[in-house]
């Protein structure tokens, strides 16, 4: 039963939008949009980074924003990195 309501988010044969879209508008709210949109957008990892974000990691005069990645940080130089905050491509609405 699980395996059947995972089928209908990821139907090969659908374009990449389609299934970020019907994936969206299963979530329960905004909260959890935001989540898809920084993993799909962002390239988060999930949960790990989306909850190390804090509003202190917002640049906002550059539109940047700073995440923080426990799985990396015991690399040297690998304990964060800037992302552009943009529109995305893959979500409805999106440029």
């Amino acid at each position: 039963m699980a395996q059947d309501s995972l089928l209908r988010f990821f139907d090969p044969g659908k374009p990449l939008r389609d299934v970020i879209e019907k994936l969206l508008e299963a979530c329960p709210d905004t909260e959890w949009r935001l989540i898809i949109a920084l993993a799909r957008c962002g390239g988060l990892r999930i949960p790990s980074e989306a909850l190390a974000l804090t509003w202190a990691g917002i640049d906002w005069a550059h539109g940047r924003f700073r995440v923080r990645s426990p799985k990396t940080e015991h690399h040297e130089g690998r304990v964060d990195r800037q992302l552009r905050a943009r529109g995305c491509q893959a979500l409805p609405g999106g440029p």
